[in-house]
């Protein structure tokens, strides 16, 4: 993802699974995005965040890029309210939001508004969770993650 102050300007991903690799790539003018998955044109108008989440401030409106298909995707989301997590990083306090729709999922985000859980149902019906694993606030955070978003670990 590429963002200009915090707007989102373009959208890049490579995806790997039974179907072989596809890759997605999408960039904004204006409103308007265009783009392709491998060989296949994409193109819709949204003010809108992509998929990834990885803050609270994407899930705000009904419509959301789904960044691995390149399209666009009508959502509805619902504050489940504060649970308390246990992550790698020890206990935290987190906004639990559930997502429906052309896109479904479970997110849970720190007081901060950070991303910090999530949870999907596969396309093979497997269950994907994935949970924050490092504090990118902590001092040596930014030496080791160069810029990238908040490390995750995968779990099936």
């Amino acid at each position: 993802e590429t963002f200009a102050g915090r707007r989102l300007q373009a959208v890049r991903t490579e995806t790997r699974d039974t179907s072989g690799v596809r890759i997605a790539e999408l960039t904004r003018n204006g409103d308007h995005w265009t783009g392709r998955v491998n060989e296949r044109a994409s193109e819709f108008d949204c003010d809108c965040q992509a998929s990834a989440m990885w803050n609270v401030s994407s899930i705000g409106k009904d419509r959301i890029i789904e960044a691995s298909q390149a399209r666009l995707r009508r959502i509805t989301v619902t504050d489940l309210g504060v649970e308390n997590l246990s992550l790698p990083e020890g206990r935290v306090a987190a906004r639990h939001f559930a997502v429906k729709g052309d896109l479904e999922r479970e997110v849970w985000y720190d007081s901060e508004g950070n991303l910090v859980a999530a949870q999907q149902v596969g396309s093979d019906g497997s269950l994907i969770r994935q949970k924050l694993i490092a504090d990118p606030d902590a001092p040596d955070a930014a030496e080791n993650r160069a810029g990238a978003p908040r490390p995750f670990i995968l779990a099936r």
